[in-house]
């Protein structure tokens, strides 16, 4: 009876400890999007300037177009080397609690980045567009470098409209591991390949580039950092918008403190790999619950299907009675076929999305089966809930033709 008594109060407190964290959580990334005074309008302002300085610089017209093109592109590799090296050599002055088979679910992240990811497919469309219209010898690196970071972005993009597996991080044991410690040297060996190109043309042609070239170059070299700084920033917004629609479910009551807790978990730091798999289960137990009901629906109707039938052997073939009674037996198997018709629609829906969780299942269990095996009960809880509704379908298909 105590325990009773005090499950209601550890739920209230559960729920506003995370409502607190989640406030905590929302005012920091709100804080530090203020802290830097990086304001979307600032940026805008700063683009509206930049671009007025190009126009300037465009109508005097003493410039040579591929030499700008060429200078643009060699400081853009050369800037974006040096941001990426400051990020890798920075590190936090507490670490990151590693967490023991963290997945991430690649789609919805991808899904969550689209724009972002189509700006840098434009982006680097655009600097190869340029690097061949350029023509020199000297640029082949980085025009390669450009190929393959396209190909790495259309792919990124391709992938966040797919269903893909749970993608674990680089502390799950797997056969992946070396291959996701391997990615990151070949990535800085391509970075480093491509700046040694870019600084090798900037000292080849210096004595080229006049004033007005740099000048030039430096300001489409920095419209295309504002652009790149104004379409980023719409990540945070994303994210900050996730934890808003987390707190207000949980603030009335939609969700559990428990399900607001892995939803938080999943969104700051990847989830395990039961959550990872728990919300493909869910949905796909909400849609077998859906196709049992309309099933025993139909089984219903077809033991009433049956009373008429037998009521309509009552009475002679050319009676009145017998017409109107043959017409309401019509109209009810009209009825209990569309009725079929509609929970074996809703049966095709549930086995693809039971194939495509098969596949993830198989993937997991391909990369890491000891992780695989921790999955096994809820996968178990899913086949379970699934094994009679094929049984119960082909019972009322049965029925159904031998009633027509």
């Amino acid at each position: 009876m105590q325990t009773e008594v005090q499950n209601p109060m550890t739920d209230k407190n559960s729920r506003e400890q995370l409502l607190d964290a989640l406030d905590a959580e929302i005012n920091a990334i709100v804080s530090t999007q203020a802290a830097t005074g990086r304001t979307r309008w600032a940026l805008l302002l700063s683009l509206a300037g930049l671009l007025w300085l190009g126009l300037q610089i465009w109508e005097k017209g003493d410039f040579m177009m591929p030499l700008v093109a060429l200078l643009a592109i060699a400081m853009t590799v050369l800037w974006d080397f040096i941001l990426n090296l400051r990020t890798a050599l920075d590190m936090p002055l507490i670490p990151n609690q590693v967490f023991r088979g963290r997945f991430l679910l690649l789609g919805n992240f991808l899904g969550a980045l689209r724009s972002t990811i189509l700006f840098h497919a434009a982006k680097h469309a655009l600097v190869l567009i340029a690097l061949i219209w350029i023509a020199s010898p000297e640029v082949i690196i980085l025009k390669w470098y450009t190929i393959v970071s396209l190909s790495a972005v259309l792919l990124g993009f391709a992938i966040s409209f797919v269903d893909f597996p749970p993608f674990p991080f680089v502390d799950v044991q797997s056969r992946l591991h070396g291959f996701r410690l391997a990615l990151p040297c070949i990535v800085w060996l391509a970075r480093v390949t491509a700046t040694g190109s870019a600084v090798y043309i900037l000292f080849r042609d210096a004595k080229w580039f006049t004033g007005a070239d740099i000048r030039y170059a430096l300001v489409l070299t920095a419209i295309a950092y504002l652009l790149t700084v104004l379409i980023e920033d719409q990540f945070p917004t994303n994210h900050l918008s996730a934890l808003r629609t987390i707190r207000q479910n949980l603030s009335f009551s939609r969700i559990s403190p428990g399900e607001a807790r892995d939803q938080i978990d999943l969104l700051l730091f990847g989830g395990d790999i039961v959550q990872a798999f728990q919300r493909p289960v869910d949905t796909i137990l909400a849609l077998t619950e859906r196709s049992r009901s309309l099933m025993s629906q139909v089984e219903d109707l077809l033991s009433q299907h049956e009373k008429l039938k037998s009521q309509l052997s009552q009475f002679s073939g050319q009676s009145e009675l017998h017409a109107e009674k043959r017409a309401e037996y019509d109209r009810h198997y009209k009825f209990i076929v569309q009725l079929y018709n509609q929970a074996d629609a809703q049966q095709k829906i549930l086995l693809k999305r039971l194939k495509t969780f098969d596949e993830h299942v198989r993937f997991i269990a391909f990369i890491s089966p000891s992780l695989a095996r921790e999955a096994a009960p809820v996968i178990e809880k899913l086949r379970l809930a699934i094994q009679p509704l094929a049984n119960q379908q082909q019972k009322i298909k049965t029925a159904l033709f031998q009633t027509a």
